[in-house]
């Protein structure tokens, strides 16, 4: 894994997991079942209170409680696509749907890219 070393790995765990499903437009189910998957999971293991919503046309929402102490406190919204863009300079082009993995690497400067 060449995201390892980077802090804090549990961020950079669930960036290479994302990154190495394929999920064009209009075929984000199989992210869409990670992230369902992981978040049911992490609950179970945390013992954190959310609940889970699916729109008919697959949009995910995840709701958690404040954390004790802080329920005055501002609350926080993140929105994110779930597909990505598609699209290659190879002059073979890339399979999306069945190669998976995309190599991930970092520049001498410190910038990730595929």
């Amino acid at each position: 894994m060449v995201l390892e070393n980077l802090k804090p790995k549990i961020v950079w765990d669930i960036f290479e997991m994302i990154s190495n499903t394929p999920r064009p437009s209009r075929h984000e189910e199989k992210i869409r079942n990670i992230i369902k998957n992981y978040i049911i999971e992490a609950g179970k293991t945390h013992k954190i209170d959310y609940k889970l919503f699916q729109d008919d046309v697959g949009n995910i929402l995840i709701k958690k409680p404040a954390t004790s102490g802080l329920e005055s406190n501002p609350p926080i919204l993140l929105q994110a696509h779930l597909d990505m863009v598609c699209e290659t300079d190879k002059p073979e082009g890339f399979d999306f749907f069945n190669k998976g993995k995309m190599r991930i690497l970092i520049s001498n400067i410190g910038y990730l890219y595929f």
